[in-house]
C-alpha cells in the first residue's frame, strides 16, 4: 500500500492495529501517515478509495458513503464479499499472493476512472441512505416484538 501510494498526489491513511506496527514501519512518505487506529466514519464520508480486507461492517460502511473499495481479501467471508462486490461494480479484488504496489496503483486508477463503477456506487448510496439505519432497523423490531406480545397477549 505504501509503495503504491508512495509519492503519488494522494493522501493515504493506513490503520495498520498497533501503536508497535506503527513504529515498525519507520520513515514513511509525506503523503502517507500510518496509526494504529483510525476514526473509520468520520474517513470514509471525506474517502475517495478504500483499501480494505472486506469485512462486512467496513463493506456497509463504505457501501453507505459511496466509496470504492479495493478488497484484499484474507479469509472467512471476504473473497465472497469481494466478488460480490465485484460482480456488482462496487469495487475490485486483488488476491493478497497477487499484490504488487503497481497492480494496486493500476486497479485504484482503473476503478477510479471506471463510469459503471461510480453510477453503481451512487445508486447502492442512495439506497443505503435512504433505508433508514440502524434507527429503522430498531424500530422494526420494537415494532415486531409489541405485535407479538400482543398476539400472545390475545390467546
Amino acid at each position: 500500500l505504501i509503495a503504491a501510494f508512495a509519492g503519488k498526489r494522494v493522501e493515504v491513511v493506513c490503520s495498520v492495529g498497533s501503536e508497535k506496527l506503527v513504529r515498525a514501519l519507520g520513515d514513511l512518505p509525506s503523503n502517507v501517515r500510518a496509526f494504529a487506529k483510525v476514526p473509520q466514519l468520520t474517513l470514509l464520508c471525506r474517502a475517495t478509495l478504500f483499501v480494505t480486507h472486506g469485512g462486512m461492517n467496513s463493506v456497509n460502511e463504505a457501501l453507505y458513503y459511496g466509496v470504492p473499495m479495493i478488497v484484499l481479501p484474507f479469509g472467512l467471508d471476504q473473497p465472497l464479499v469481494g466478488r460480490e462486490l465485484e460482480r456488482r461494480k462496487l469495487g475490485r479484488v486483488i488476491a493478497p499472493r497477487a499484490l504488487t504496489a503497481a497492480r494496486l496503483w493500476r486497479t485504484a486508477k482503473e476503478l477510479l476512472r471506471d463510469p459503471e463503477a461510480r453510477k453503481a456506487r451512487l445508486a447502492m448510496k442512495r439506497k443505503m441512505q435512504a433505508s433508514g439505519g440502524n434507527r429503522e432497523v430498531t424500530r422494526r423490531i420494537l415494532e415486531d416484538l409489541a405485535a407479538r406480545e400482543a398476539r400472545g397477549a390475545a390467546e
